[in-house]
């Protein structure tokens, strides 16, 4: 979810809501949700109600990792170190810890000859690639976004948004 707090950031597909602050018009709908969120950030302190909390266990958040053209990790949070070494334990029985799974250097391997074609046709576009691992209800989707770089391909970076299915 996107929240827009402040005016000046109105435009295009934003609108104010009574309290002052710029929300994207496709929240409108959910004014209830956003409000509790809004609340969340201005009071931290404050312990989250029932419900909030229950959604939030129910639904880990995204595995990401962010790699440069040349395959070297710039970032990797914790829940695509638990999804990698789950997928990792499926495909071959155990949990490595430094070494990602097949899925996933497969991925950056097919995004990266991806980035270069479109560099080199002067595409800066970025653009989607996705793979499924394992097998349902417990099956990862691996969003992969090639991001190119003007400035060739040494500057163009790897997104890839691990999600868990089902639960």
């Amino acid at each position: 979810m996107v929240l827009w707090l402040g005016r000046e950031q109105r435009g295009a597909g934003r609108r104010d809501c009574e309290d002052g602050q710029a929300v994207p018009i496709c929240l409108r709908q959910n004014r209830r949700v956003l409000m509790k969120a809004t609340e969340a950030i201005t009071n931290p302190d404050r312990e989250p109600d029932e419900s909030v909390r229950t959604i939030s266990e129910r639904r880990p958040g995204s595995g990401i990792l962010v790699f440069t053209s040349c395959l070297q990790l710039l970032h990797r949070n914790s829940q695509a170190l638990a999804l990698s070494r789950r997928i990792m334990e499926a495909e071959t029985g155990t949990g490595a810890r430094d070494v990602f799974p097949r899925v996933v250097t497969e991925l950056c391997d097919e995004i990266k000859r991806g980035l270069q074609i479109r560099i080199d046709a002067g595409n800066c576009a970025q653009f989607q690639v996705r793979r499924l691992s394992g097998d349902a209800p417990t099956a990862v989707v691996l969003h992969g976004i090639g991001l190119p770089d003007r400035g060739g391909l040494q500057q163009s970076r790897i997104l890839i948004v691990m999600v868990e299915t089902g639960r």
